[in-house]
C-alpha cells in the first residue's frame, strides 16, 4: 500500500506532462493526431440479420492499406412475450482484398469475407457449459456463443460535400453460417441450403 501511495503521483507527473515537438521527436513520442489517426474508428456499421440480432449497430477500424477491418458490434433480437429482449455483442473481422473504381463516386468490392464470433449477453436460460440433459461433447462450446463466416459484396458512394464527417456511404450484404449449421449439415440430410445460410444488409458510413 505504501509503494501504491509513492507510485501513484509519480505516474499522474508523468501523465501531465507536457512535452514540445522537439522532446517529442528526440523521444519518440507520438502526437496526438497520430494517436486519433491509428485507434479512432474509420467507420460505422448499421446492419440487419446475419445471425447476430435483427438489429445492430458498431464501429469499424481499418488497416492493412483497408484490406482488413475489425468490427465492433451490438445488436438486439425480439423474442416471444414470455421470454426478454435478447442483446448480442459481436466481434467481427473482415478481409476485403480488392476495391474496383467504377466511376469517380462509385466504387465497388466484389469480395467481402471473414469470421465473427457472436454472444447474447442477457439470456440465463443459456448455459455456459454442457448441461447433464445433453450427452457429453454435444455442446463443445457455450450455447451462448456461435462462430460464423460469411461472404459478400460491397458498393461504396463517395459525398460531394467532403467537408462533412462522413465521407462515404457503402451499401453491402453478406451470406453467412455459423458453427452450428455447418455441424448438422453433415449430420442432418434433410437441412436444406436455405437453412445452413443467412442473409443480411447493412451500410457503412466512412469517416475517411
Amino acid at each position: 500500500m505504501n509503494m501504491l501511495y509513492f507510485k501513484l503521483p509519480l505516474l499522474l507527473m508523468l501523465c501531465s506532462t507536457k512535452f514540445n515537438a522537439q522532446e517529442k521527436k528526440e523521444y519518440n513520442i507520438p502526437s496526438q493526431s497520430a494517436f486519433i489517426k491509428v485507434f479512432a474508428p474509420k467507420y460505422t456499421k448499421l446492419q440487419y440479420a446475419g445471425g447476430m440480432g435483427m438489429f445492430y449497430l458498431g464501429m469499424g477500424w481499418g488497416y492493412g492499406k483497408n484490406h482488413w477491418e475489425t468490427e465492433l458490434l451490438s445488436g438486439f433480437a425480439p423474442t416471444p412475450a414470455n421470454r426478454p429482449t435478447l442483446f448480442t455483442v459481436t466481434l467481427k473481422q473482415n478481409y476485403r482484398p480488392w476495391e474496383i473504381i467504377i466511376n469517380k463516386p462509385f466504387t465497388f468490392d466484389p469480395l467481402n469475407t471473414g469470421i465473427y464470433i457472436n454472444a447474447i449477453l442477457n439470456d440465463k436460460k443459456l448455459f455456459s457449459f454442457n448441461p447433464d440433459r445433453f450427452p457429453d461433447g454435444y455442446y463443445w462450446h457455450s450455447e451462448r456463443f456461435r462462430l460464423n463466416i460469411f461472404i459478400g459484396e460491397r458498393l461504396k458512394y463517395k459525398l460531394k460535400n467532403q467537408n462533412c464527417i462522413i465521407k462515404s456511404v457503402a451499401f453491402f450484404y453478406e451470406v453467412s453460417s455459423c458453427d452450428l449449421y455447418i455441424m448438422q449439415s453433415f449430420t442432418n440430410s434433410k437441412m436444406s441450403l436455405e437453412d445452413r445460410l443467412i442473409l443480411s444488409v447493412g451500410l457503412n458510413f466512412n469517416f475517411i
